[in-house]
């Protein structure tokens, strides 16, 4: 199986460009700019002697914080190792005929079932790839396992609450099953989530990430929200342990520190909202997305984003190439949303590699 090009290897990164880890400036994973909640260190310091223990096998504790935090019962939770773990654990139980999902998406949809068929839809850059009814009604089949990222991976677009409900509502007439991921929908200010409707729709899973806000990647910690039925047999799939001692500790502080969570949408709000027009008067076109990312078009400037990346590299600067995604060509890359210090930092890089860029105007691409 061919395994998907993700961003935020740091690692690959020193190495390509000759630099230590430390020297990179990262854009090309969306992480909280603001970083983890302040708590977060005190609680893996005070946690560490405990890791000569085992974790606590079902991890009750955070289940019961996060099932709060999200309005939901604890029943209607599953914790697991990232939430990429749970979203391969939805195609080995489903087994679906096909995976259905939009085109650009997050690349490990559908990751569990080798050999499944892929239906991608093709979302219209005119459009600013946003997803609609009319794509779906007349694609699902009995047996079909749709999924749906809200605010949607590499977009950032995000799709109202009702149109989701509509969708789950088709998929259970199709007899199809809609995972909805919404891995990014905490950095949204006025939020669209569906989550505290997954336990009682039979239809549709709600899959979360408690690693983008909380800015804990290395720890690996996702959940799954879904009806309580189905919640018990996915645990039966699922080994003891998977959420370990640090992990668990840094997720129920985070949960708690409301204050670090309502400072981190403001800056994300405040610098995307920057990079957006800075984007523009440099030439580019960035889509209007709502999470903490920005996809960008760079047609308008005839300049791929694997050549900027290469003018970028050297510099310490890492964006994400999209080239790997379905319905992206070269002409497009994503940027986290960091520090206004750091977002100057490339934006100034950025206007440098286009000066410097001897693209001729006759090479330039359709922007659509």
């Amino acid at each position: 199986m061919t395994k998907n090009y993700h961003g935020g290897n740091l690692k690959e990164g020193a190495r390509l460009y000759g630099l230590r880890e430390v020297e990179l400036l990262d854009f090309s994973a969306n992480i909280n700019p603001l970083g983890p909640s302040p708590q977060v260190w005190t609680a893996l310091q005070k946690a560490l002697p405990r890791i000569i223990h085992y974790p606590d096998p079902e991890a009750r504790e955070l289940k019961e914080v996060l099932a709060s935090y999200l309005g939901v019962p604890a029943g209607q939770v599953v914790l697991g190792n990232g939430g990429a773990e749970l979203i391969y654990l939805l195609s080995r139980f489903f087994r679906p005929g096909r995976v259905v999902l939009t085109a650009p998406t997050f690349g490990e949809y559908g990751g569990g079932a080798p050999g499944v068929e892929i239906l991608p839809l093709n979302l219209a850059p005119e459009r600013d790839f946003r997803l609609t009814l009319e794509q779906f009604a007349g694609s699902l089949k009995p047996g079909d396992l749709v999924f749906v990222g809200n605010p949607n991976n590499p977009t950032g677009v995000l799709t109202p609450r009702e149109t989701v409900l509509e969708l789950a509502q088709l998929a259970a007439a199709a007899g199809s099953q809609l995972v909805v991921d919404e891995a990014f929908m905490d950095f949204v200010e006025e939020s669209q989530s569906v989550v505290s409707l997954a336990g009682a729709h039979p239809n549709l899973i709600v899959v979360g990430s408690l690693t983008k806000i909380f800015a804990l990647p290395g720890l690996r910690l996702g959940y799954l929200v879904a009806r309580e039925e189905l919640v018990s047999q996915l645990e039966d799939l699922l080994p003891p342990w998977r959420v370990n001692t640090l992990a668990q500790a840094a997720g129920l502080v985070s949960l708690r520190d409301q204050e670090h969570l309502r400072r981190s949408r403001e800056v994300v709000k405040e610098e995307r909202e920057y990079l957006i027009e800075q984007l523009k008067d440099l030439g580019f076109r960035p889509f209007p997305g709502r999470a903490n990312f920005l996809l960008v078009s760079t047609h308008s400037v005839g300049v791929t984003g694997a050549k900027l990346q290469s003018f970028l590299g050297p510099r310490g600067v890492l964006i994400r190439l999209c080239h790997s995604f379905a319905n992206l060509d070269d002409y497009y890359f994503r940027i986290a949303v960091r520090t206004r210090e750091e977002n100057e930092k490339l934006l100034g890089l950025l206007e440098e590699a286009l000066a410097a860029s001897s693209s001729p105007a006759q090479g330039r691409r359709d922007g659509k």
